[in-house]
């Protein structure tokens, strides 16, 4: 009898897990595959921040990416789970039966201080960077980004070489780009400046209004628009479905990822809490990335073809990349455990290389489509930090088992 594998959510980690798991499954033919999601297109999330500021790409639909595959792809907004009966309950009034399933719902923005504040807006969804677009086609408009991580710096820099008539500040509340080395850090500056971008670093953010926002220093900026580019929250639906989570609302998964109050749950992405060794032997958390959501994806899938009988989940980290704008980029070396070492490439080079790992994502898809298998660092060492429970250093609750 075939296994049903049910996938909710189709962005980077959902759709290589369900691509994969067809192409492990291909010859034994004993999972059927469902990818539920509700969006009909793929969303390039990493990408975002070039359509809030240029010519809008063209986007992928899901049925393209599936063209030629066992998987059923199915449109559709899950609200919850009858964990009892095996169903996935959609918004529609329909449900979706399954044996095994993966959740792979990401994250979406967090409001920061700007909860509730009608010129507020983020980058975290193709409807939010769509909105913010919107925002932005009056010119001439003060525009302030608090943030400074990746989100923050590609978009200020991005709308600083596209949109002169903008009067862009970002504002962080520690140094900017704090992934990257001092020299790269510097290098950022350096662009941010020459896009006249106005850069206010260590300056926290202590309260929002409509129209200005106020420092920690005392300092009051007032703007058009704001942009809160300080984070994400995992999706709510692991949380609201009764799943094991901790304080953040991320589903606490063990060391095959899955859910540890539901073991017929595997939970992927941004929507998982994850461990992995740090450089003391102590445990850390896996950060949201699509770096990361990227090899959960494709661990799951093989996991789950050979019914848990392989290792456990392993990741190392092992550089990331900013984009400056179409013409400049930074690629920095980073140590297994997430810290930036030496060695770095800018300028023209650095925005070369930041392409082709963006559209490496794509070409994964097309890989395991035809059969070439998508690998990433770390797959061959076997985790040795067990995933629950949770150490209590790591949040303020244990476990938050969710009503």
């Amino acid at each position: 009898m075939k296994r049903r594998v049910l996938i909710v959510g189709g962005g980077y980690a959902g759709a290589l897990s369900a691509l994969r798991l067809a192409r492990k499954t291909r010859k034994t033919g004993d999972v059927d595959v469902t990818l539920l999601t509700a969006e009909p297109f793929f969303v390039e999330r990493i990408r975002l921040h070039q359509d809030v500021a240029g010519p809008l790409r063209r986007r992928t639909p899901l049925a393209k990416i599936f063209a030629g595959t066992s998987v059923q792809v199915r449109s559709g907004h899950v609200e919850g789970f009858d964990f009892d009966a095996r169903k996935a309950l959609v918004r529609d009034g329909s449900h979706e039966s399954f044996d095994e399933l993966v959740v792979a719902t990401g994250s979406i923005a967090s409001s920061g201080p700007f909860d509730g504040k009608t010129d507020a807006y983020s980058c975290a969804s193709e409807a939010d960077a769509l909105a913010l677009r919107a925002r932005l086609e009056t010119p001439g408009l003060r525009v302030v980004i608090v943030g400074g991580g990746l989100t923050g710096v590609e978009l200020a820099s991005e709308l600083g070489e596209r949109r002169s008539d903008l009067r862009v500040t970002l504002v962080t509340s520690d140094e900017v780009a704090p992934m990257l080395s001092e020299g790269g850090r510097a290098y950022v500056r350096r662009v941010l400046a020459m896009h006249r971008v106005d850069l206010l670093e260590n300056e926290h953010v202590v309260a929002a209004d409509d129209g200005a926002v106020i420092l920690a220093s005392g300092r009051e900026l007032t703007a058009d628009a704001f942009v809160w580019a300080g984070g994400f929250a995992p999706s709510p639906l692991a949380k609201q479905s009764g799943l094991a989570v901790d304080a953040s609302g991320r589903a606490i998964v063990d060391a095959r990822l899955r859910s540890t109050s539901h073991p017929f749950v595997r939970v992927i992405g941004d929507a998982a809490r994850v461990l992995i060794p740090g450089p003391d032997g102590s445990p850390q958390v896996l950060r949201m990335a699509c770096a990361t959501a990227m090899p959960m994806g494709a661990y799951c899938a093989d996991d789950v073809a050979r019914q848990s009988l392989g290792p456990d989940f392993s990741f190392s980290f092992a550089a990331c990349c900013v984009s400056l704008g179409r013409k400049a980029g930074v690629f920095q070396r980073r140590s297994r455990h997430d810290a930036p070492i030496d060695g770095r490439l800018e300028g023209r080079l650095g925005a070369f290389v930041k392409e082709a790992i963006c559209r490496y994502t794509i070409g994964s898809f097309a890989a395991e489509r035809r059969g070439f298998g998508y690998g990433w660092p770390g797959e061959a060492r076997t985790l040795q930090v067990r995933q629950s429970p949770l150490p209590p250093e790591l949040v303020e609750s244990v476990v938050v088992r969710s009503q």
